[in-house]
């Protein structure tokens, strides 16, 4: 749950996820699909905790998860529930009023990033307050998680995929992933890709892309070299 961008399309957004985690930790090969009140979510599954880290909806929405909040934290067990099911709780009830009335009292803190057509906010939860903050949908964005990651190393990472950005004419899915995915540049430099050299490994690749009233929902399980696609029309 580490490294995510975000970037404005014309007629929509594009969403990339990088997920570094332990890689004896088991992921789903392949997105798992599940109807609440006749609307269908999809989205990966983690195995051991049943949750999931980014996931797109029916109702438009599309959801990711990075650990950590906004300040640094000592972990304090149990939870209450693991913050991998925040999203799928939330495919319960895609509302996103009720969701901001919602504590989250005893769950680990995370970062939330929720995107719709025209709509982009954040959530960072922390042990003793909940973050929202309504950002701009027509500019780019990058996040690092805060749990896992050095604020150095984020600030690193993010100005590399700014000047990435500033080189690029056009921007499209393949591009972004590309960037997402390079082996050129290692982590130490500002590289978002973990290979087998980091206890953490980058284990998948997601990738949500809204256009014309469609979105797209693409993911890669590196680990097997597995790739699954769903698509939503809205």
């Amino acid at each position: 749950m580490c490294s995510l961008s975000y970037l404005p399309q014309k007629e929509g957004f594009i969403l990339s996820h990088n997920r570094d985690e332990l890689p004896q930790r088991e992921s789903s090969s392949t997105l798992e699909e599940r109807e609440d009140f006749g609307l269908k979510g999809f989205f990966p599954q983690d195995l051991k905790a049943g949750g999931t880290w980014m996931g797109v909806h029916e109702s438009g929405w599309t959801l990711c998860l990075l650990n950590g909040g906004s300040i640094p934290y000592l972990r304090k067990l149990p939870y209450a529930y693991s913050r991998g099911k925040v999203i799928l709780n939330f495919f319960q009830n895609p509302n996103l009023e009720e969701l901001q009335k919602e504590s989250f009292e005893g769950v680990e803190p995370f970062t939330l990033i929720l995107a719709r057509a025209g709509e982009l906010w954040q959530l960072q939860h922390d042990p003793n307050a909940n973050h929202w903050k309504a950002l701009n949908p027509n500019e780019a964005h990058f996040w690092s998680s805060t749990k896992l990651y050095h604020p150095n190393i984020r600030a690193a990472r993010e100005a590399r995929f700014r000047r990435w950005l500033g080189r690029q004419e056009t921007i499209s899915a393949g591009l972004i992933e590309s960037f997402h995915l390079d082996r050129q540049l290692s982590a130490k430099e500002g590289g978002l890709l973990l290979d087998s050299g980091f206890i953490l490994e980058t284990v998948s690749f997601c990738q949500a892309e809204y256009q014309n009233n469609q979105l797209d929902f693409r993911y890669h399980y590196l680990l097997q070299d597995q790739k699954d696609q769903k698509s939503i029309l809205l």
